[in-house]
């Protein structure tokens, strides 16, 4: 009965390697939230930066554009930290794993334990069959169990992460508009600051020539 097939194994080798793929993919989502993480902080430290060089415009559509631009950035930026959070920390922890090496181990005796008191002989074939049997069963209910428990979980994270991946790009763009309004900023007023501070030549001075007076003799005054 040893060497017969049982399609159990296979089975459980196929449901195995779905776990393990639905494993990967909480591996990834862990992995690739570095990088949004860090450009989403590095957005928010140049908001602080631009609110206080956009207050030396002295143009009121500037000002107002830069509001509005600013203001979507703001609001791009919490969104996009709301679903990386979703993505890391609403679901990370409600993951199913594979039990614990005792765990197992005390189930395995408490399982033998159960089949001798049930009749069955020590060392002979029906009791390892019996718990073999057994756990291939128990095996193949937890993998369903924890493979349609993971499957769901990341799918709730990649609809997430997905989401956060969008938010973040249309950051980028505002964020790329704020910069390059900025620079536009900055040129103008530094252009306009070197425009006032650039000396006025002085008018020319009226030049007045001793040898074009008229010669008055003292003899034509006096009469």
């Amino acid at each position: 009965m040893n060497n017969s097939i049982d399609s159990r194994d296979s089975l459980i080798v196929l449901l195995r390697d779905k776990y393990e793929h639905e494993y990967n993919r909480k591996k990834y989502f862990d992995d690739a939230l570095g990088i949004p993480i860090t450009l989403s902080s590095f957005l928010v430290g140049g908001i602080y930066f631009v609110v206080n060089d956009s207050s030396n415009s002295q143009h009121l559509t500037v000002q107002i554009l830069f509001a509005v631009l600013i203001v979507s950035l703001v609001i791009a930026c919490i969104f996009t930290f709301v679903s990386l959070f979703k993505v890391y920390f609403t679901s990370n922890n409600l993951y199913s794993s594979f039990p614990d090496s005792e765990l197992i181990g005390n189930y395995y005796v408490d399982l033998r334990k159960h089949y001798l008191d049930c009749g069955k002989t020590e060392g002979s074939e029906e009791l390892e069959n019996c718990i073999n049997n057994h756990l291939k069963d128990e095996t193949i209910k937890w993998y369903i169990h924890a493979t349609t428990k993971n499957l769901e979980l990341n799918e709730i994270r990649g609809q997430n992460f997905i989401n956060a991946k969008k938010r973040l790009g249309y950051a980028l763009i505002l964020g790329s508009l704020v910069f390059l309004l900025t620079c536009i900023n900055k040129s103008v007023i530094m252009a306009k600051q070197t425009n006032e501070q650039k000396p006025v030549p002085a008018a020319p001075a009226i030049r007045r020539d001793k040898a074009s007076k008229p010669n008055v003799s003292p003899s034509t005054t006096k009469k």
